[in-house]
């Protein structure tokens, strides 16, 4: 469907820009053409919304980055600033809200071992 369609092409959108840290509803719309509630209700159908759309994918990015061998030189700030954080404590909060526990416990919590 149409909704379906504007959905993809926002959320490619928001893949495409997640380490912009203005990223936000209005930037996307113009984008996408589209109006700012329109937006919304295309996002309203599958998602919360699109701001908690971004909000975790962000967190999962930084997720990810945590854990790859090929980033344990670079700060957890850093991480989180490259995926359009720009607050640390905000990060910190909102990462241990979704995963239990806060970015540097999870980075350095031990690999899990083959059975």
């Amino acid at each position: 469907s149409r909704h379906d369609q504007h959905f993809e092409k926002a959320l490619r959108y928001i893949e495409n820009h997640l380490g912009d840290s203005t990223l936000g509803p209005q930037q996307k719309a113009r984008a996408l053409k589209l109006s700012d509630t329109r937006l919304h209700v295309i996002a309203s159908a599958k998602v919360t919304s699109i701001g908690r759309t971004i909000l975790n994918l962000r967190l999962e990015r930084c997720r990810e980055m945590l854990v790859d061998p090929r980033c344990t030189h670079r700060g957890i700030t850093e991480i989180a600033f490259d995926w359009g954080f720009n607050n640390a404590t905000h990060f910190s909060r909102t990462f241990k809200e979704k995963y239990g526990v806060s970015p540097r416990e999870y980075r350095n919590r031990p690999a899990p071992q083959p059975a």
